[in-house]
């Protein structure tokens, strides 16, 4: 169990519920009435845009076309947020696969941002602008 001041200090950041949660599920004295692993990560508080983006990814051959293409269109505008080091570590290499570089949408709505470094011509933009080429990466993080 959590000290108090360590039980004061999570109650801070973080909501009721997850409190709740965490409290009288995950900290359950008995091994066997804690929740699995599947249970805790679709727990909202465990997912990000970094993580779906990676499981759609990686299940990319069971979607339909209908939600690759949504994916897809929508990628750009969610990538470009993120931390470009995040980005080119751990999303990079599962959007650099000759499967996703076959895909229709990807080719119009994600390469050009993807593929072009950032430079006066086309620099790194604070607000993500469909309409416009909006570089994920600057030139050193490109190379």
């Amino acid at each position: 169990m959590l000290s108090v001041a360590e039980e004061a200090q999570l109650s801070s950041v973080i909501s009721d519920s997850t409190y709740t949660y965490i409290q009288q599920q995950m900290l359950n004295i008995d091994p066997m009435a804690r929740p699995a692993v599947v249970e805790l990560m679709a727990q909202p508080w465990m997912r990000n845009d970094v993580s779906d983006i990676a499981d759609f990814l990686s299940h990319l051959t069971v979607k339909t076309q209908s939600e690759k293409d949504n994916f897809f269109s929508d990628l750009p505008a969610r990538l470009h947020p993120l931390p470009p080091r995040v980005v080119a570590e751990h999303l990079l290499p599962l959007l650099l696969t000759p499967l996703i570089m076959t895909e229709t949408v990807a080719r119009r709505c994600l390469w050009k941002h993807l593929l072009t470094p950032a430079s006066s011509q086309h620099p790194r933009r604070m607000t993500f602008d469909p309409c416009r080429i909006c570089p994920l990466f600057d030139e050193d993080l490109f190379t």
